[in-house]
């Protein structure tokens, strides 16, 4: 009886002490990764995605021209990038729960906000106004920032997967806001969607997010060590000093540039050219498949050849894609395979945050990302421009072969990146 109960006794000790084999192999850094994905969908999904797709009901409904509404994306981009070097403090200072929940909250009200607009100027003012710190604190800056703390290695992988979220949305949103459109009017969608980000996404963020992995967690994904490092802070002005910071931000931008210049007018551009709304919709779920694809192939390629050939190459996409819009967007081949290329360019996304977390490693991320994407809302002049030059020339041509231009300057720039990986 003693022999059983000691064999009884041991079987127990065994039986609770030993580790169970799912969570000895799942990392919770990769919940991290899914909720910031959650995040980004929400922020981009309708305000930046499907834009496009609204114009055609507001300028009929409000009397005003494409180019003025595209002004809201360039002033909403200017908010940006005033709150981006803030939003890379907040996630470093702040528990990472509130930062996004708050933001999360507001982006709810701004969309039902837009349900009940009655003006063009309405719409302006609250891209203006509202939008900005929502999205800037709920998508890549803060994401980005909390992903660079849970990895050190796969963390072009980590970061890659994070901006999934920047595509996601763009190929899943618009094909179903196209059919939703003619059931629920553009004032039932956006009243939708608020409620979607509200009672769905704003929980599951807030229930998941966590600041840092604790010291014994996940040593296969930080080498033995917790991925911050808790030395002081980088100033703003040895973040200014790095020659690779401003060649960052010297690809980043024209590549943006071009992104948003399309991204935005794309709706007006492909019916100019005698194609339906319902196409424009599946050309632009086509351009950011193509760039989800490009974030997370950009991610791998970071891991194992660095960032400079893949930043060079992003910015190759860009121009090649925009130089075929610009040489014949009236032949549909011709425009999908433009926008799969200007798809691809988006990989500089996971790109940037990749070789700012090599060049700077955790203690100076937050900051550092946080004034390149600071940066990002130089891309917004684009879109008004391209459209004004429509409006005045009656072709998109000479505008498009200026962004080409530009892409190629970004991708000469990426020469200049003294590369520095983090293996």
């Amino acid at each position: 009886g003693v022999r059983f109960a000691q064999l009884f006794s041991s079987a127990t000790v065994t039986h609770q002490t030993a580790p169970l084999p799912f969570p000895a192999r799942w990392y919770y850094g990769w919940n991290i990764v899914a909720v910031c994905v959650v995040s980004q969908v929400s922020a981009l999904a309708l305000t930046l995605n499907c834009f496009s797709l609204f114009l055609h009901d507001w300028t009929h409904a409000f009397a005003v021209p494409v180019s003025l509404l595209t002004l809201s994306i360039t002033i909403f981009s200017a908010g940006c990038a005033l709150f981006a070097p803030f939003a890379g403090l907040a996630a470093d200072r702040y528990p990472a729960r509130w930062v996004f929940g708050l933001a999360l909250a507001v982006l709810a009200l701004f969309h039902l906000a837009v349900s009940f607009v009655t003006a063009g100027w309405q719409i302006v003012a609250l891209y203006s106004l509202m939008l900005p710190a929502a999205v800037t604190f709920s998508a890549s800056i803060t994401a980005s920032t909390v992903v660079s703390r849970w990895f050190v290695r796969r963390v072009g992988l980590a970061m890659g997967l994070s901006a999934f979220g920047l595509a996601l949305a763009g190929v899943i949103f618009p094909s179903l806001v196209v059919w939703l459109l003619p059931i629920m009017g553009w004032r039932g969608v956006w009243r939708l969607f608020a409620a979607v980000i509200a009672l769905i996404a704003l929980p599951i963020v807030v229930g998941v997010l966590r600041d840092r992995p604790t010291p014994d967690e996940g040593r296969h994904y930080l080498v033995g060590g917790p991925a911050v490092d808790h030395g002081p802070r980088l100033t703003a002005r040895e973040v200014f000093r790095r020659p690779n910071f401003w060649v960052v931000v010297c690809v980043f931008v024209p590549v943006q540039c071009a992104y948003m210049g399309v991204g935005i007018n794309l709706a007006p551009l492909v019916t100019s050219h005698g194609f339906g709304v319902k196409t424009a919709g599946i050309l632009i779920s086509a351009m950011s498949l193509s760039a989800l694809v490009a974030k997370l192939a950009a991610g791998a390629a970071a891991d194992r050849l660095g960032n400079k050939a893949p930043l060079i190459a992003s910015a190759l996409f860009s121009a090649a894609g925009v130089m075929l819009l610009a040489v014949s967007a009236r032949q549909l081949p011709v425009v999908v395979g433009a926008l799969v290329l200007m798809g691809l360019s988006q990989g500089v996304w996971t790109l940037v945050a990749s070789a700012t977390s090599a060049e700077f490693g955790a203690r100076g991320f937050g900051r550092a990302f946080g004034f390149i994407g600071s940066a990002a809302p130089l891309g917004s002049l684009a879109p008004p421009i391209l459209a004004r030059l429509h409006e005045v020339s009656g072709s998109y041509t000479a505008g498009l072969v200026g962004l080409g231009v530009l892409a190629l300057c970004g991708a000469a720039a990426g020469l200049a990146l003294k590369e520095k990986v983090v293996r």
